[in-house]
């Protein structure tokens, strides 16, 4: 089939339009020319001498961009033809077609060449046009076609100041285009030129690979009018596109004229208004005249006062640039005021006020003839008990609200008036703390009572945290704590209000040792204190020598009230004697002068003791753990007893032998406890050797039984070089410190099409994350060891990525190549095409871990195998076939 000459193209149309007919509409260009416009709403295109009238698609709601729907894998939604979706109704195979679009910013002048295939249908050939674009008014190229990864493009795109030459280049199956957005800015006269070169005059005919044969063509160019009409166009000669009509305009106008007010008293303003009215190339003159015989007035908008009482009609004539004409008439009354003039109300408000606060309305400058009588009060337009010439009104909560009111004359005329408030939210105010500790000076041991219930706050105190200076914490409203050794001390109260606005406020605690006579101690530390000193010694030692001291009150010639001064039993060899068992003397709550007390002691086999003296039940009671401040470990546990008792023991038995619990990386420590069903929730506080985390890990707590473990809240107190945190649980049996971090590797390369020296070429790879903890990586792609390109991606934990590089091989033969740890060799083609491969040629290379190939990441390489059977394992890529990106 011979496609050299125009009249061939004509008569295959003519045919085609006969068997389409019901579809599409085709019209041939009249023989007139354009009449242009400023304002109107049409475009026109002129070609040869003929006038072709395009309605603009759209209805200003979409932009052009929305419109063309350009898709790439790359955008969202993504597609791999490279082609506009939002255009498929006006695509047509090997055609190429140009129209005017309204979209939400602005007008645009729209080219759409050839069609993409939709369902399985194909659309073949691909070819080549070259367009010359010149004298653009100021706009944007909205669209630009072809837009590929990194900003490349198979069309050249040369962009001027007003000017613009496209090559565009597509292949089978594909569409091509791009909209020009400045249409609306158009004068009568500009005028936009478009000099076409189609098929052998397109400057890429026979180097792009779809053109310079018979079929990869552009068979037609037509000119696309909102209403479906199309015009062919002659492919060989240039366009014009303007803002008008074709032909004369021989459509009048349609006038509308407006008058506010329509009933005046004589010598008021009457305002006349013809803004509304309309033409199709716009409204070139206004006149008025007023029906008394006054001078005609000009423009848009005027104003007029009548001298007399009476009824007259007032004519506005509207004009075009045709001199086409039409009129509107509008009647006016104008009649002498009445004697009893109705009341004129005034309203006067503050213009905001704070919410709580009281607000004045003020209508007492309202004013009438005769006087007023009455005032009626609406506030958002409900009516109020309020009858007065002011209202006071408080509103309770921030917002707009709309007060009313209506005035009343003796005759019961009315006149009313409304004003807006803007009621503020008050400034929450931040809490106010207040913090008393009973008493001030105490003995090592005896409990302090904190009090922060005087703290107050315009809104609510939702947190009370108290921080008693020597490291041990606490919450609630009141609380206890027993200081074990002497010194000053400055407790802190912490208030937060439900607006998160906080306080603080200390109160210092004096702990004073008891004196002691001389001769009243010997080397065995038996002496006679009230009980509080040995508990010091156990904190001090990590020991308990005098056990038996809890009983007394005094002196060890003193009994309680039970006349039971018999000790309990304490090991010799710092193992408990309970054998970790929890008990007690009793079940029965410590006497009132007697505090709750904790110690920990350390078992030959590693195992930690607490020691809770006088036990009540609800109560919590904490102590230090001894060890390495440093080191990854528990440094202390707050217990709340579930009994009264004199003595409660729990043993804890740590580790650092831990294994990963399912949904971590990586166990750090765990703590198991034998006998915790004497307790209702432990507080442990741990400390973590960061290095042990990771700089990209985090850290997870997790309680229960044997591997079944959930996820506990936990709260970091400090992040450091060593991470201190506490956590609270009821399940105490086991509870594990365990690190989540991401864990990236590259599981299969490749490259996109064979690899030839001196031309681009995309490298492929997937990305799969084994860890538990989402990534973000800078991966880069290494040639021989030289980072070529790099590429920021985010792999979900437990997921895979793929991630593509673009870059050049400077010569042909083996060239090594890594991503993100594991390497593979590829043969690049020369120029010539002297290696014979359809695809990728990818050979098995060791999985070798590369500093080049990731930055900020953990990631360890692959194991070595070969990439080939890697990838089509994973069924990404099979060599020697259809490449898994697209093929330009």
């Amino acid at each position: 089939m011979t496609h050299s000459k125009l009249g061939s193209l004509i008569i295959v149309s003519v045919l085609i339009l006969v068997v389409l007919a019901p579809v599409l509409t085709f019209a041939s260009a009249p023989a007139t020319a354009a009449n242009t416009s400023d304002t109107a709403d049409t475009y026109v295109v002129e070609q040869g001498g003929e006038c072709i009238l395009l309605e603009p698609h759209g209805d200003g709601t979409e932009t052009v961009e929305a419109f063309y729907d350009y898709r790439t894998p790359y955008t969202d939604p993504s597609a791999w033809d490279y082609s506009s979706y939002g255009t498929e109704h006006l695509q047509d195979n090997q055609v190429s077609k140009v129209f005017v679009y309204e979209g939400a910013e602005g007008t645009s002048l729209v080219f759409l060449h050839d069609e993409r295939s939709e369902d399985g249908e194909p659309q073949p050939y691909g070819s080549t046009i070259t367009m010359q674009i010149s004298d653009l008014p100021e706009g944007v190229w909205a669209v630009q076609d072809d837009t590929y990864q990194n900003d490349s493009q198979d069309d050249n795109w040369e962009i001027g100041d007003s000017s613009t030459t496209v090559d565009w280049m597509w292949q089978p199956d594909r569409s091509d285009g791009g909209a020009y957005r400045g249409l609306h800015g158009m004068d009568a006269e500009d005028a936009i030129t478009v000099d076409p070169s189609f098929n052998e005059e397109a400057d890429h005919w026979g180097e792009w690979n779809w053109s310079g044969d018979d079929d990869n063509r552009t068979e037609r160019w037509v000119a696309r009018s909102g209403d479906g009409t199309e015009t062919e166009l002659d492919t060989t000669e240039p366009i014009t596109i303007q803002r008008g009509i074709c032909g004369a305009d021989e459509t009048a106008p349609e006038a509308n004229a407006d008058v506010s007010p329509t009933t005046v008293a004589p010598g008021e303003d009457v305002t006349f208004d013809a803004s509304e009215s309309t033409d199709d190339l716009g409204v070139e003159g206004y006149e008025w005249e007023f029906g008394d015989g006054s001078e005609p007035a000009t423009g848009e908008t005027v104003t007029h006062a009548y001298a007399e009482n009476g009824t007259y009609d007032a004519t506005l004539t509207v004009t075009d640039g045709a001199n086409n004409t039409d009129t509107a008439t509008v009647p006016v009354t104008v009649e002498a005021e009445d004697t009893d003039a109705a009341p004129t109300a005034v309203l006067e408000a503050p213009e905001s006020v704070m919410a709580g606060e009281p607000a004045t309305f003020d209508a007492r400058n309202s004013t009438d003839d005769e006087g007023i009588v009455s005032y009626q009060w609406t506030v958002d337009g409900a009516s109020v008990d309020a009858d007065g010439p002011t209202l006071e009104r408080t509103f309770a909560d921030a917002g707009t609200y709309t007060v009313g009111v209506t005035v009343v004359d003796g005759s019961d005329q009315t006149n009313a008036t409304t004003t807006d408030v803007t009621v503020e939210a008050a400034p929450d105010e931040p809490p106010m703390a207040a913090a008393s500790a009973d008493p001030t000076t105490v003995a090592p041991g005896e409990p302090v009572a904190f009090d922060g219930t005087a703290s107050t706050d315009d809104g609510e105190i939702t947190a009370y945290e108290w921080g008693f200076g020597d490291g041990n914490a606490s919450d609630g409203a009141t609380a206890s704590h027993a200081y074990a050794s002497a010194g000053e001390y400055e407790a802190t109260l912490t208030v937060t209000d439900d607006a998160n606005n906080s306080a603080d406020a200390t109160v210092p605690v004096t702990v004073e040792a008891e004196e002691t006579d001389d001769d009243s101690e010997d080397e065995s530390g038996d002496d006679e204190s009230d009980g509080s000193d040995d508990a010091d010694d156990r904190d001090d030692s990590g020991d308990s020598d005098d056990a038996d001291d809890s009983d007394d009150s005094d002196g060890p010639d003193e009994t309680d009230d039970s006349g039971d001064d018999s000790p309990s039993s304490s090991p010799s060899d710092g193992s408990p004697s309970s054998g970790g068992s929890s008990g007690g003397t009793g079940g029965a709550a410590p006497p009132a002068d007697e505090s709750s007390s904790a110690s920990v002691s350390q078992t030959d086999d590693g195992r930690l003791v607490v020691t809770v003296e006088n036990a009540a039940e609800g109560e919590a009671v904490s102590a230090d753990v001894p060890g390495d401040e440093n080191a990854t470990g528990l440094r202390s546990v707050e217990l709340v007893p579930d009994t009264d008792a004199d003595e409660l023991n729990v043993t804890l038995s740590p580790s650092d032998d831990v294994s990963a619990p399912n949904g971590t990386d990586a166990g750090l420590y765990e703590v198991r406890t034998e006998n915790g069903s004497t307790v209702r929730n432990v507080t442990y506080r741990f400390a973590v050797d960061r290095a042990a985390i990771g700089e990209s890990g985090e850290l997870r707590v997790l309680a229960g039984d044997g591997s079944n473990v959930t996820a506990l809240n936990h709260t970091v107190v400090e992040n450091g070089s060593t991470t201190v945190l506490d956590a609270t649980t009821a399940d105490v049996d086991r509870v594990v410190v365990a690190a989540v971090a991401p864990d990236v590797s590259a599981t299969a390369i490749g490259t996109n099409g064979t690899a030839t020296a001196g031309e681009p070429a995309t490298v492929e790879a997937t990305l799969a994350n084994d860890g538990h903890l989402d990534a973000n990586r800078t991966v880069n792609l290494t040639v021989d060891g030289a980072v070529v390109d790099s590429q920021t991606v985010t792999v979900r934990a437990g997921e895979t990525a793929n991630v593509s590089f673009e870059t050049t091989f400077d010569a042909a033969g083996d060239a090594r190549i890594s991503v993100a740890g594991t390497e593979a060799t590829i043969t690049v083609a020369s120029a010539d095409g002297s290696t014979d491969t359809e695809g990728d040629t990818v050979t098995g290379g060791d999985a070798e871990s590369s500093d080049t190939d990731t930055e900020s990441t953990d990631a360890a390489p692959t194991s070595g195998q070969s990439t080939e059977l890697a990838l089509a394992g994973l069924g990404i890529l099979v060599i020697g076939a259809v490449g898994l990106i697209r093929i330009l």
